[in-house]
């Protein structure tokens, strides 16, 4: 679940929202950028642990609690089957290249969103990586229980007429907890979503900060001297930023998040993972990936979102936008590199270059 789905769920869960939600992203943003400000990423790692086994705690007991509303799980599976086997297919009702594409974007997109790789850049262990994969695969398979219950549950009740068919199907998980879940059931799960929210929120908060302060900087030649306090000035500019865009721009940040995973890992993906181990891979290629990357992505999720597009059943944008950027990432690389030019992979683990460096000026 993205922090553009859960913000969803709590504007849809907020009567009157017009007015409250606006109080409400005050005083998350004020909290969340009072922790970040202060302990950086490192209060991200405390944070997200906590939010984490809250959204376990959450989706674990909202998993039983959905099936048992459905039956049991037997009954619920024995429901659908008899309305339509399909919707218990593998593929489910969707067309095999359209599975082909999600299960792309998910597999090879995950080493491409930021949030998740600088928490494996600050191990201070290398020997801890071997862990990273079983966590994270344990966490999002027991997270993931939340959306399965819910869907199949609500699916299971609406074929047997216990549930009234909603008109958009996203819906579910709001109407479910608000209408067949006891208040207290829902206020905590609703805690644990906004838990998602403040988790991703953090991380990539800081992100933004480092980018401003290290990586835009560092392009035009200057040096930061006091990074500590820069970085929290940075921290406080992207959450005034976010702030405004949040509460003057809401369509662009649902459009954002509609194609964030996407974007990301079609951008990152074929520079990260080849561009760290291939020598031909050139930086002419990265930045055109990027531009590539995330210009389609937000091109073509604009389009469609106007209805001035309709893609077919079968193409799924996230699979489709990874393989285009990295096949791109590769062609350029080619056209733009020379093995004379290629580069070094020992001078991406700080071994001082050989030429004496050029003074920079300083902030």
């Amino acid at each position: 679940m993205t922090a553009a789905d859960v913000t969803a769920f709590v504007l849809a869960a907020c009567p009157g929202r017009a007015v409250g939600s606006a109080k409400l992203i005050w005083i998350g943003s004020v909290v969340v950028a009072a922790y970040t400000i202060a302990g950086g990423m490192l209060a991200a790692v405390w944070t997200d642990l906590v939010q984490g086994l809250l959204m376990i705690v959450m989706s674990v007991g909202l998993f039983g609690l959905a099936v048992s509303r459905a039956g049991g799980w037997g009954t619920m599976l024995d429901t659908m089957w008899e309305h339509d086997p399909s919707l218990l297919f593998a593929v489910g009702t969707k067309p095999l290249t359209f599975i082909v594409g999600f299960a792309i974007m998910i597999l090879f997109g995950a080493a491409g969103q930021p949030r998740l790789l600088t928490k494996f850049l600050i191990l201070k262990n290398e020997n801890e990586l071997r862990w990273g994969a079983a966590v994270a695969g344990i966490a999002y398979a027991v997270t993931t229980l939340f959306s399965l219950g819910v869907g199949l549950s609500m699916r299971a009740m609406t074929i047997g007429g216990e549930a009234e068919e909603l008109a958009n199907i996203d819906n579910n998980a709001t109407h479910f907890l608000a209408t067949m879940t006891h208040p207290v059931v829902g206020g905590l799960a609703l805690t644990a979503l906004l838990a998602a929210i403040m988790s991703s929120a953090s991380s990539f908060i800081t992100i933004g900060a480092s980018s401003l302060t290290r990586d835009l900087v560092g392009g035009l030649g200057i040096t930061v001297r006091r990074e500590l306090l820069w970085g929290r000035v940075a921290s406080g500019a992207v959450v005034l930023a976010a702030l405004l865009f949040a509460l003057y721009l809401s369509e662009l940040i649902f459009l954002l998040g509609a194609i964030g995973w996407a974007a990301f890992g079609a951008a990152i993906f074929g520079p990260l993972a080849l561009g760290l181990y291939w020598k031909r891979a050139t930086a002419t290629a990265t930045i055109w990936t990027i531009v590539v990357a995330l210009g389609s992505n937000l091109l073509i999720t604009v389009l469609s979102n106007q209805g001035w597009v309709a893609l077919p059943g079968y193409f799924y944008l996230g699979g489709v936008s990874i393989v285009a950027s990295t096949l791109v990432f590769i062609g350029i690389s080619y056209l733009t590199g020379t093995p004379s030019d290629a580069r070094r992979l020992e001078e991406l683990y700080g071994e001082p270059h050989s030429a004496a460096a050029e003074p920079t000026p300083r902030l």
